[in-house]
C-alpha cells in the first residue's frame, strides 16, 4: 500500500516513497501532498478521480481500487490548475443567493449536460442567458478542457474518465461556452 485519499479531516494516510503529487479537493481549502510510486503515474500525467461521498469518512485507498469509487459528485484533480474570468448572467434572485453563498450549482440540462455555463465576456453571456438581470463574473478553473462543436451526449462522469475537468463548446454563433460540472471549480463569484 502506498497511499490513501480520504474525503474531509482524516485526509492522506501513510505513504511511502514515489513522487510528490498536489491533491485538489473543492470540499477542502487545504490541498494534500501524495507520493505515488513511480510507473504508477508517469511525468506529465495527471491522476484524475472521483470519490464517492458515501465513502467518507472512511479512507479509500489510492491504487487498483479506485475505478471502483468513480462517481460523479466528487473531483479530485491533479495539476490542473488553468483558470479563466469568466462571465454568466441570470436574474435578480438567483444572482443574490449566488453571491452571498459564493457557490453555483449545476443545472439539469444544456447542451454538454447538466453543468454550469459560462462566456468569455458580457455581451456573450448576455446573448446566450435564459434568465436576465445580474452580470456575474468569477473565477473558473477549468483545468484540461475538451473542445466539442455543438451539442454532445457525454455525461460528467464520461468526460472525467477521459481525463477532462470541463467542455469548450465551439461553433456557436454567441462565442464559445465554457462548461464544468462541479461548484468547487467556481470561485471569486462578482456581480458587474
Amino acid at each position: 500500500m502506498f497511499g490513501y485519499i480520504g474525503m474531509g479531516p482524516m485526509g492522506l494516510g501513510p505513504v511511502s516513497g514515489g513522487i510528490p503529487v498536489l491533491i485538489e479537493d473543492p470540499w477542502d481549502d487545504v490541498p494534500l501532498v501524495l507520493e505515488v510510486p513511480v510507473g504508477v503515474i508517469g511525468p506529465g500525467l495527471a491522476l484524475h478521480a472521483a470519490l464517492h461521498p458515501a465513502l467518507h469518512p472512511a479512507l479509500h485507498p489510492l491504487g487498483a481500487s479506485l475505478g471502483s469509487a468513480l462517481g460523479p459528485e466528487r473531483i479530485v484533480s491533479v495539476g490542473r490548475d488553468r483558470t479563466l474570468e469568466l462571465y454568466h448572467e441570470t436574474d435578480s434572485q438567483a444572482a443574490e443567493r449566488i453571491l452571498r453563498s459564493q457557490q453555483m450549482l449545476r443545472g439539469e440540462s444544456g447542451m454538454a449536460g447538466g453543468g454550469i455555463y459560462f462566456a468569455e465576456s458580457p455581451s456573450e453571456a448576455r446573448q446566450k442567458a435564459h434568465r436576465h438581470g445580474v452580470m456575474l463574473k468569477a473565477d473558473v478553473r477549468v483545468g484540461r478542457s475538451k473542445e466539442v462543436h455543438g451539442t454532445i451526449s457525454t455525461c460528467c462522469s464520461r468526460l472525467q474518465d477521459e481525463g477532462y475537468d470541463s467542455v469548450k463548446i465551439l461553433g456557436c454563433r454567441t462565442g464559445p461556452e465554457h462548461v464544468v460540472y462541479n461548484c468547487g471549480q467556481v470561485s471569486n463569484i462578482r456581480q458587474l
